[in-house]
C-alpha cells in the first residue's frame, strides 16, 4: 500500500504560510479542482536538485616544442634562450605567484616598464618569469581559473620582451581577463605600470 502525504490548505487565503522550501513544493502540487491541494504519493513529490560546487582545474599544460606566434612588428626576441624555457605542466594556483616592483606596491605610486625591466635583470629574476608560451597556454584555460588566481589583474610575461622593428621600442606581453575569454596583448616598456599590473613568476623555478 502506497504512503500518501496530505498537504494542508490554509482556509480563506491563497498566500502560503510555509517556509520557502515547502512553499516551492506546494506551488508545484497545486491543482485547481475545488478542493485545494491534491493528495499525492510521496514518490511523486520532486525535491529541487542540489547544486554541485564548482570544481576548477588549475593545471597548465604547455607544449615547449611549439614556437609562439609573435606580432608582425617584432624585430627580435630579447631573450631567445628563454623562449622555450619552463615546465611543461604546473599548477597555476600553487606554482605561480605575482610579483610587483616596490614602486608598484603603493597605490599612489607607479613605475615605468623600463625601470622594472632593469630591476628584474639586475636581480637575476628572468629565469623564473613566465613567457609567451605560458601566456598562450593560460589563455586556453577556463577564465574562472584566472579570475580565481588573479582577480582584476593585468599580468605580464617578462621572459618574452620583444624589440620593435622601428628600433629602441620594446614590447611586453600580458594576459588579462577580457570578459568572456582571456586575452593576450602587448604594452610598451615606456608605459607606467601600477599595482594591478604585476608580473607572473614561478615560485620555485631556477633563475637564469
Amino acid at each position: 500500500m502506497k504512503t500518501t502525504t496530505q498537504l494542508p490548505v490554509h482556509a480563506g487565503s491563497s498566500k502560503s504560510r510555509f517556509t520557502p522550501f515547502v512553499a516551492n513544493i506546494c506551488k508545484r502540487l497545486w491543482q485547481r479542482n475545488g478542493r485545494g491541494f491534491k493528495t499525492l504519493p510521496e514518490e511523486q513529490i520532486k525535491l529541487p536538485a542540489v547544486q554541485q560546487p564548482l570544481v576548477l582545474d588549475f593545471t597548465v599544460n604547455v607544449d615547449r616544442q611549439v614556437k609562439p606566434v609573435y606580432p608582425e612588428w617584432m624585430k627580435s626576441l630579447i631573450y631567445p634562450n628563454l623562449e622555450h624555457c619552463g615546465p611543461s605542466q604546473y599548477d597555476l594556483k600553487n606554482s605561480v605567484t605575482t610579483w610587483r616592483h616596490e614602486g608598484q606596491k603603493d597605490l599612489e605610486n607607479s613605475v615605468s616598464g623600463h625601470e622594472i625591466h632593469a630591476y628584474i635583470k639586475d636581480k637575476n629574476m628572468l629565469g623564473s618569469a613566465l613567457n609567451l608560451q605560458d601566456g598562450l597556454a593560460i589563455q586556453k584555460m577556463d577564465p574562472k581559473v584566472f579570475r580565481k588566481c588573479f582577480p582584476g589583474q593585468k599580468t605580464y610575461l617578462w621572459a618574452s620582451v620583444l624589440e620593435h622593428s622601428l628600433g629602441d621600442i620594446f614590447g611586453l606581453p600580458f594576459v588579462t581577463d577580457g570578459g568572456k575569454n582571456l586575452t593576450i596583448g602587448w604594452d610598451w616598456l615606456g608605459m607606467v605600470l601600477v599595482a594591478d599590473a604585476p608580473g607572473l613568476f614561478f615560485k620555485s623555478f631556477p633563475n637564469s
